[in-house]
């Protein structure tokens, strides 16, 4: 969508024909969201999606679509969509030792009103001031928390030992940064992107820090982040390049407005609803419904001849108008609408979901071919995905990308509850990481109820998101949803007396209401970055065939990593490559060129 967005901006208004095809009801992949039935019409998520503030690509172009859009979404601008927060807290909990309830890390860090996507904010003027605000007492200590929520007392000899993790993280992250990077040979990306063969922990090992400071919470909190967790199991310490990790933290240290953005909405109503509306107006053609099957080369192996997509279902009319309105804001249904649909009703019956890899349901085969149909082609489907469908490109460039990719089935739960957090004793920063896995990430989102349609005496007091890694041997589409289940209960079981003190009972059943997911198609699951991994990806316009472009998270872009902002980075590359035009979109590095 972001190619979409900039082959169709500004200058090139008009200079392309573009169709966007994506299989089932909607858009945005794994940050796809839908709205349950009537009369709650709760948001279902495919996990936690979190903005960090150093995402300056991703929210320049949610500031020019909703600028564009005018009224015609349900947000006039970055602050009516993003909630700045100021901090948030790690740990809580002792790996390996009986007991987890433990005093968290509550890092509280400088705020203003200001959002990403006006340029790069300006490291050197921010870091003294954030490094200083990272040492105070109160982000270390645990005060300032509102009344009733998780306040752990200030306990000297822990904010002391706290004290001395950072600055042995801080100088350990020095001494390497100086010595691999900065006295490097080479351009400063490429002496980061040399370390990316090197586990981070390893990294920090090979310059002097012991296992305190690798398994230490901001350590653990950085691993969570990414989902390294091979196969998806949390016991083992996990696979992070070093080089992605270290321009991140860097990227981070350079954060605009607040370090962490939470969205007002769904990330598809907040994102791909406004999108969809803003690209259809700009006469780009959004083809629902429609699976790619296979990409074939030419006979010479020089470029994209021909795709073959199946076409899943014929619309009643000709036209699929695929929102639901929920308090006047456009939102995707969590399925499809199914009266717009030919034999939609026995499709529904059959429970047909056109997302899964399994589903091979189809009206109709079509075959694309370069000259008639189309010019140039962008594949944004991840490497699981393309495994399948790119069988027929040879070239080892390519299958080596594939080869060497890795990904993890993710789960999640969302978990509506009868009280407020405020009552349950829970943070006051709402954002939890680091934790007791394999849900190690809690966030609370219970500024969400106010675009549910909750009411009446049953209506909630608060709602939580936890999600982590599964592992491999629980995603089976048969059993995956027991295993998260009974996931569920255990974990709550042994964390929810740390995570909500105050909480009735605290044995794994609260009440409330729960929803969760299996993110186990290969579109959906979370492409990590592993050691040895990332030399292995091509960048957007690496141009192996010669009108093939790639976008995604998983493309080489200037950190490697599973993220927002590197899909929209990696969009803007494809349709720089595509109009030849480096400028688009403006500066790189410093922003101030930036529309």
């Amino acid at each position: 969508m972001a190619a979409a967005f900039w082959l169709t901006a500004g200058p090139l208004r008009g200079l392309y024909d573009v169709t966007l095809y994506s299989q089932g009801w909607r858009l945005g992949g794994k940050g796809a969201s839908g709205r349950g039935p009537a009369p709650d019409h709760r948001i279902e998520e495919h996990g936690l999606h979190l903005w960090l503030g150093c995402y300056h690509r991703a929210f320049q172009l949610m500031r020019l679509a909703y600028a564009e859009l005018e009224g015609r979404s349900a947000f006039s601008g970055l602050a009516d969509a993003f909630l700045p927060l100021s901090g948030f807290d790690l740990g809580g909990y002792a790996p390996g030792r009986e007991g987890r309830a433990a005093a968290p890390w509550r890092m509280r860090l400088p705020v203003s009103g200001a959002f990403p996507g006006t340029g790069a904010a300006p490291i050197t003027a921010l870091l003294k001031e954030r490094v200083v605000g990272l040492f105070k007492r109160r982000a270390l200590g645990g005060h300032g928390a509102a009344a009733g929520h998780w306040r752990p007392r200030f306990h000297p000899v822990r904010a002391i030992s706290r004290l001395a993790v950072m600055a042995g993280l801080g100088a350990v992250f020095l001494k390497g940064l100086i010595s691999d990077v900065l006295l490097g040979a080479g351009d400063f990306a490429s002496r980061i992107e040399a370390l990316d063969d090197e586990d981070f922990r390893g990294w920090l090992a090979r310059h002097g820090a012991g296992r305190w400071l690798r398994d230490s919470a901001p350590v653990r909190g950085i691993y969570d982040l990414a989902f390294a967790y091979p196969g998806g199991d949390c016991s083992q310490p996990g696979a992070l390049a070093a080089g992605s990790t270290i321009g991140l933290i860097l990227q981070m240290a350079g954060y605009r407005g607040a370090p962490l953005f939470k969205m007002a909405s769904g990330m598809g109503d907040t994102i791909f609803a406004p999108l969809y509306r803003l690209l259809e107006a700009r006469g780009v053609k959004i083809a629902l419904f429609h699976r790619l099957t296979s990409a074939t080369p030419d006979a010479a192996g020089a470029g994209i001849e021909t795709l073959i997509l199946d076409r899943q279902v014929d619309i009643v009319g000709g036209r699929y108008h695929p929102f639901v309105d929920i308090g006047g804001a456009e939102c995707w249904p969590n399925q499809p609408l199914w009266e717009q649909i030919e034999g939609g009703a026995t499709l529904r019956y059959r429970s047909v979901n056109f997302e899964h890899d399994e589903e091979t349901t189809a009206v109709e085969r079509i075959e694309l071919r370069r000259g008639r149909d189309f010019d140039a082609v962008v594949l944004a489907t991840p490497p699981e995905a393309l495994k399948a469908t790119t069988r027929a490109l040879r070239d080892p460039r390519w299958t080596r990308m594939l080869d060497q990719s890795a990904s993890v089935a993710t789960q999640a739960y969302q978990l509506w509850l009868d009280a407020s957090t405020h009552d349950l004793g829970g943070s006051a920063h709402g954002l939890l990481s680091a934790y007791a896995p394999p849900f190690s990430t809690w966030a609370d989102m219970s500024h969400l109820l106010e675009v549910e349609a909750w009411s009446g005496t049953g209506a909630p007091g608060s709602v939580h998101y936890v999600c982590g890694p599964l592992p491999d041997e629980a995603a089976k589409r048969e059993t995956s949803a027991a295993h998260v289940e009974d996931t569920m209960r255990t974990w709550l079981g042994e964390a929810i007396a740390a995570l909500f003190p105050h909480a009735p009972g605290a044995d794994g059943r609260p009440p409330g209401k729960g929803w969760h997911t299996a993110n186990l198609d290969a579109s959906e699951r979370y492409v990590q970055a592993p050691p040895g991994g990332t030399r292995h990806r091509l960048a957007s316009d690496a141009l192996i065939y010669d009108n093939l472009y790639l976008a995604g998270d998983w493309t080489r872009t200037r950190f490697c990593g599973g993220c927002v902002e590197n899909a929209v980075q990696s969009g803007l590359a494809a349709a720089r490559a595509i109009s030849g035009r480096p400028d688009l979109g403006g500066a790189d590095d410093d922003g101030r060129s930036w529309p």
